[in-house]
């Protein structure tokens, strides 16, 4: 059994196995813009969107969990699509969390007629 295979009772990770916001708010810039640059918003298709966005948050996490040093966190990552309407959206998010160890990333991806939210928050588990 590899030492990352069970608990370590460490509360808190190594430096370098920490969510860093900067760095993953990179990856994540670069994967809705090459998945959405070409892509065409229907609002009547909700099955296709609903899809096309979960197919995106599930590519969003396996690039982040694919780097391997933040085995000990728990990844929540959460994909909004929507129409362009001169609207306003507010997104609310709410965890108990550390804010010692435990992070998010927001990034917002703006099309011509339709506007793409990912937020991924890390929560340590140890």
């Amino acid at each position: 059994m590899a030492d990352d295979d069970y608990t370590t009772g460490a509360i808190e990770p190594e430096w370098s196995k920490r969510f860093n916001a900067s760095d993953l708010k990179e990856k994540v810039k670069t994967i809705l813009e090459g998945k959405l640059k070409d892509f065409n918003y229907n609002p009547q298709d909700f099955g296709g969107n609903a899809q096309f966005s979960n197919g995106l948050a599930a590519e969003v996490r396996n690039i982040i969990q694919k780097g391997g040093t933040m085995k000990r966190y728990k990844l929540n990552v959460q994909i909004f699509l929507g129409e362009k309407r001169n609207q306003r959206v507010t997104i609310v998010g709410k965890a108990w969390w550390d804010d010692y160890v435990d992070n998010y990333i927001s990034y917002t991806y703006q099309g011509e007629y339709f506007y793409c939210t990912c937020i991924v928050w890390g929560f340590y588990t140890d």
